[in-house]
């Protein structure tokens, strides 16, 4: 058995430092980078000093010396939050050990661990740094994705348009900056999937060119980027919203993609959840 000291170095440096930035993540936890390293340089060295540790000694510093990682890596916080950290910091640990050690299986790649400075000699270089490094993009991703997913939920309101006995039932997401409005009347951003369901003799095309439609108008309005657009506004039958109908409410229709952004359909404003119930 050949041990590299120069293997150990590396992929302790970058597995720590992985370690570290998916525990930092999943306890949205914010810290500055120097820590995260010097966290890192830290575990390394104790991964260096471990083989000549009896097996006792190596078994009970572990909780320690993640301690004392977890301590350099990130601010003071209270117990509570500590705790949160330690669990969510050997969780991250198992998850790149239990991802290398399944590819290993998968492949029949022969392993060796033994403190976890010994290795295989014909063990692929770089092989554990690029399972760890992929294992770390897919997590971070899967966090971001959940994060995103559930970050707007308390500004999701179930909603349902109707007009000329068409019905459409989908999600709405509150924009507080959303000011515009019609008549006096806040105006309800709905994507071109609403629209056509309420309104299916209306092509796609027609909108594109800004043709005249049957009860409609164009407005114009600034978008994002203070550039002047015109947006097609449209009066339904009603609109309903947590348990409230609103009569004669007024559609605006994007045809940009905001779905994957506000998880819905449809944009409402502060205002039309304050007014009264067919105050329109």
């Amino acid at each position: 058995m050949i041990v590299y000291v120069e293997y150990v170095i590396v992929d302790n440096m970058v597995i720590d430092t992985l370690i570290l930035l998916l525990t930092k993540k999943l306890a949205l936890q914010k810290t500055k980078n120097w820590r995260i390293f010097l966290s890192a340089v830290f575990g390394t060295i104790v991964a260096l000093v471990s083989p000549i540790l009896p097996n006792w000694a190596n078994l009970v510093s572990k909780p320690l010396v993640a301690i004392l990682m977890i301590a350099l890596a990130f601010e003071k916080c209270d117990a509570k939050k500590f705790l949160t950290i330690f669990f969510l910091f050997f969780l991250s640990t198992f998850v790149f050990g239990g991802a290398c050690i399944g590819i290993c299986e998968l492949f029949g790649i022969k392993y060796i661990v033994q403190n976890g400075t010994a290795y295989e000699y014909k063990f692929p270089i770089g092989f554990v740094l690029l399972v760890c490094y992929v294992t770390y993009l897919c997590a971070k991703n899967i966090i971001q994705f959940c994060h995103k997913k559930h970050s707007n939920d308390e500004f999701l309101f179930d909603v349902t348009f109707e007009n000329g006995g068409m019905a459409k039932k989908t999600t709405a997401f509150l924009d507080t900056g959303n000011c515009l409005e019609f008549e006096n009347m806040p105006i309800t951003i709905v994507n071109f999937d609403v629209f056509e369901s309420l309104f299916p003799n209306v092509s796609i095309a027609e909108i594109l060119l800004k043709k005249d439609i049957k009860n409609a108008k164009y407005i114009n309005i600034l978008s994002v980027g203070k550039m002047q657009e015109k947006m097609l506004v449209v009066k339904i039958d009603k609109l309903t919203i947590g348990g409230k109908t609103v009569k004669n409410a007024p559609l605006g229709l994007s045809i940009k993609n905001f779905a994957e952004r506000t998880n819905s359909d449809a944009i409402i404003s502060k205002k039309i959840l304050e007014m009264k119930e067919n105050e329109f």
